[in-house]
């Protein structure tokens, strides 16, 4: 291997009985349960592969130098895309549970993936067992310093089921 001795870490033994103290770096093979089949992983750094010192590393390109002018065609696009935003905001329904308290920053969140670990829905029963762990703690100590918006791409429908289903 490549890795230098200094950078080598053994995982996946484990203490042969009567050694005293703790395995570590300055362990012996002879400290460990070694089995005819016993797997285990070498892990490391190549010293090619460090981080250099930043003297070391060539300087970077710094585009904030060019002088940069869009193009008629991009300048066409983005104003398309502003009004077609524009449109899609006009259109969007806004549902409040609760009014905002005033004096309360906007905290927003996503549900699915964020609130709600729907990756599992399939293999769980019951909604409320898709909870991240600690989220009603997390919820009600952030509600006390924010008002509180829920984000979701789904339907309001699906999305008021899982809120009420999340108390």
């Amino acid at each position: 291997t490549k890795v230098p001795v200094s950078r080598q870490k053994l995982l996946g033994f484990k203490k042969r009985r009567g050694v005293a103290g703790h395995l570590s770096d300055d362990s012996l093979l002879s400290d460990f349960v070694i089995g005819k089949r016993q797997k285990f992983i070498l892990i490391g750094t190549i010293e090619e592969e460090e981080l250099k010192k930043a003297d070391d590393v060539m300087d970077v390109f710094n585009d904030f130098d060019l002088d940069y002018m869009p193009t008629n065609e991009e300048i066409i696009d983005f104003n398309q895309r502003q009004a077609n935003l524009d449109e899609k905001v006009k259109k969007t329904e806004i549902n409040l549970i609760t009014p905002l308290r005033p004096g309360k920053k906007l905290l927003v969140l996503d549900l699915d993936y964020t609130l709600f670990d729907f990756g599992s829905r399939k293999h769980v029963p019951k909604l409320t067992d898709t909870m991240r762990p600690g989220l009603i703690a997390f919820m009600t100590e952030m509600y006390k310093h924010y008002d509180i918006v829920i984000w979701s791409q789904t339907s309001w429908r699906w999305l008021e089921v899982k809120i009420t289903e999340l108390g």
